[in-house]
């Protein structure tokens, strides 16, 4: 006997996570960037399920906090 997987496995995936339109308008960014990234395999962390994709709003905040860079102003010189 081969085991099945549950029915409601899918459904419950889609709701715990977001489209890529969803991840696109919480990045700030277009549908075909994110599929861009994706192919380049740059971006955050997304999973795929046969041909749906699916990320988590934990893993687009993870995105968002590994971009953050920090720029420390440079001292001016002092004229002698």
């Amino acid at each position: 006997m081969v085991p099945t997987r549950p029915a409601k496995a899918k459904p419950a995936l889609k709701e715990a996570t977001l489209t890529t339109a969803q991840a696109a308008e919480f990045l700030g960014v277009t549908r075909q960037t994110l599929k861009n990234w994706r192919s380049k395999r740059v971006g955050p962390t997304y999973a795929k399920v046969g041909r749906d994709i699916f990320y988590s709003p934990q893993w687009l905040e993870q995105y968002l906090d590994s971009q953050i860079i920090v720029v420390i102003p440079r001292r001016k010189k002092r004229v002698a």
